[in-house]
């Protein structure tokens, strides 16, 4: 299948699907992509034990195969979605927030991490099948950050106070940081790599990927910002929105630093009063909306991607 067949039916789907929750279970519309996507899943595998001469699973099968979740999410789906969710962040309430922000990218992660380590490392004891301790805390730190692609979303939809929606997401988009450098410490305690289990170690990790990523986000976003200023045509400017988060994502990668914490710095700059002063009336209708749709879009189609990956 080509390219374009396969986004052709992921959005055929998500189309469908939406339709169909629209009227039926009213859920927002990723949740009833996402369940509706479940039940067709789980009917299709029900339909091949019974008639396995139809080879029912296979066509789904072959639509998974083409498309490689990690790397489609990590790789192109993550920093469209990460920057359009923090172009919607109230920079003002956030920078009014941010003692509250920072006690929970830091002491809430890693409260979350020793608990969720100290959980996992019960649970496969008591199944039998006992984890060394450093194995679980590097377990623990993937699970342990909030996803930031989910909260922002359910945010939208629940109509909390402003300050409060800027607390949670600007935890869930900033928690980046530290997560890595805890990931690295775990990491290294579980390999037995020493370079990272000291302070230098640790102090290198966080500066480049979080301190690193941050800097060269409002770098490119800065940039980003004064071609704008130059320019009142929305078509471009909505060009170079897409090229600043998809290019700083990608530089940053490149560059050994954090590619969520330096698009997401891109973003939040866009967000501010300066990135809005240097976007017309016009272009400001049309480039907030944009983002907005590609938000909902991306997610309707990762959502109904999990739905399916049952199979």
């Amino acid at each position: 299948m080509t390219s374009l067949g396969l986004m052709a039916v992921l959005l055929t789907l998500a189309a469908a699907f939406g339709f169909v929750n629209r009227f039926s279970f009213r859920l927002p519309n990723t949740i009833g992509v996402l369940v509706i996507a479940l039940i067709v899943s789980l009917a299709a595998i029900f339909a091949a034990w019974l008639m396995p001469a139809l080879h029912l699973r296979q066509m789904p099968r072959n639509l998974l195969g083409a498309v490689n979740l990690p790397s489609a999410l990590m790789n192109g789906a993550l920093s469209f979605l990460l920057f359009a969710g923090s172009m919607h962040v109230d920079l003002d309430e956030l920078w009014g927030s941010k003692w509250s922000v920072l006690a929970l990218v830091t002491a809430g992660v890693l409260i979350a991490v020793a608990l969720l380590t100290l959980g996992l490392w019960f649970v496969f004891r008591i199944v039998g099948r006992p984890v060394p301790f450093a194995w679980c805390m590097v377990l623990g730190t993937i699970l342990a950050p909030t996803d930031p692609v989910s909260v922002v979303g359910l945010l939208k939809r629940l109509g909390l106070p402003p300050r409060l929606q800027a607390i949670f997401a600007g935890e869930s988009l900033l928690n980046d940081g530290v997560a890595v450098v805890v990931f690295g410490v775990a990491l290294g305690i579980a390999t037995g790599r020493g370079d990272v289990l000291n302070t230098t170690g640790i102090a290198t990790i966080f500066l480049t990927q979080a301190v690193g990523g941050g800097l060269l986000g409002f770098f490119t976003g800065w940039i980003a910002l004064m071609m704008m200023r130059r320019v009142d045509e929305y078509n471009l400017e909505l060009t170079i929105s897409l090229a600043l988060a998809s290019g700083t994502y990608s530089l940053a990668n490149a560059l050994h630093m954090s590619g969520p914490i330096a698009v997401v710095a891109a973003g939040l700059g866009m967000a501010g009063r300066r990135g809005q002063s240097a976007m017309s009336e016009t272009t400001q209708a049309h480039v907030l909306p944009f983002w907005s749709l590609i938000d909902e879009l991306l997610n309707t189609i990762l959502f109904l991607l999990i739905g399916f990956e049952i199979f």
